[in-house]
């Protein structure tokens, strides 16, 4: 037995080579795991379809976006629309400087600052796999047609009843006349995100507002199904079947057009946040709209690029709204 304050002394077992190996293998494993959780199904399947050295994706990535710092900050601004702008195109630059060393040179990369997110062009397996091992990435998905405007339904014909109501029924049902003893919306800016809009309709030619008022990541204003001229008419058209007839009841409209892929419907997105006039070059969050009405589907239940875009929405005040159906 040892004396007091004598030294003690310690067999040591050196560690075996196996157990070294084993546990290089289980942090291998590890890394591959969470990586390839990062990626959808449909990104696997792609590489799968063909020679995977030879095919090349246009890929949607997502990176962090540190949304309660968002709010957060967002609440203390006295200008919280440009504050939300500059976090979030600020958090892009960050995001996208990583990607550095990591995307080949002749690929595109498009910000998607409003969803904590880029598009990137001609990704191989190898760049793809090199993406999901950065912490910044979180997710990675195809740049593919998920989103679409609902069905409509066919219903039964007007009836007299219909034809001579005052309102449309819609209109009686949310109580609208009661509404427009005390307010008629006037100074109210919504925005549509939908397949465009008619701009020259005589329903809403006159709430049209032209600067700062379109953005199309195609073409110029347009309704390529009649879908979106429907929803802004119902939104902010000036009949008496719709809105109330009293003129000081004025409204603008802004309207983004989708056409369904995952980058433009993410830049129609940043669009309701700080649109951009026909002639400027930067985006003015000032002229973004109070409401931002979403009439289209998705493919899946759940998609993860929706939650930084809507918190970007909602932190400066911006009232997202989504139909449940037609």
């Amino acid at each position: 037995m040892a004396r007091p304050n004598e030294p003690q002394h310690i067999a040591a077992t050196p560690t075996s080579p196996i157990n070294i190996t084993q546990a290089a293998l289980v942090l291998s494993l590890a890394a591959s795991a969470v990586a390839a959780s990062k990626v959808s199904v449909r990104v696997d399947q792609f590489f799968e379809s063909g020679t995977e050295s030879t095919l090349k994706a246009n890929v949607l990535v997502k990176f962090n976006v540190a949304i309660a710092a968002l709010e957060t900050g967002a609440k203390a601004s006295t200008a919280p629309r440009q504050y939300v702008f500059d976090f979030l195109k600020e958090a892009a630059e960050k995001n996208e400087a990583k990607l550095a060393g990591f995307v080949p040179a002749d690929a595109t990369v498009t910000s998607l600052f409003i969803g904590g997110a880029a598009s990137i062009s001609g990704v191989t397996k190898a760049t793809l796999d090199a993406l999901t091992a950065l912490n910044v990435v979180t997710y990675v998905d195809l740049n593919a047609n998920d989103f679409s405007r609902p069905e409509v339904l066919q219903g039964s014909a007007s009836t007299e009843e219909d034809v001579a109501a005052t309102n449309e029924w819609g209109v009686d049902a949310v109580g609208g006349p009661e509404i427009w003893n005390y307010t008629t919306g006037q100074g109210v800016v919504v925005g549509s995100i939908d397949t465009g809009a008619i701009n020259t309709h005589e329903a809403i030619k006159h709430n049209y507002r032209a600067e700062n008022g379109w953005f199309d990541p195609y073409n110029k204003t347009s309704d390529s199904d009649g879908h979106g001229a429907h929803t802004i008419m119902t939104t902010v058209a000036r009949t008496a079947s719709v809105w109330p007839p009293a003129p000081s009841g004025l409204r603008a409209w802004v309207c983004t057009k989708n056409r369904g892929q995952g980058k433009p419907c993410c830049s129609a997105r940043s669009s309701c946040c700080a649109p951009a006039s026909r002639t400027a070059l930067a985006p003015t969050a000032s002229k973004g709209p109070h409401v931002v009405n979403n009439s289209w589907g998705a493919d899946a239940a759940y998609h993860p690029w929706f939650e930084a875009a809507v918190a970007a929405w909602k932190a400066p005040g911006i009232i997202p709204v989504f139909a449940n159906g037609n």
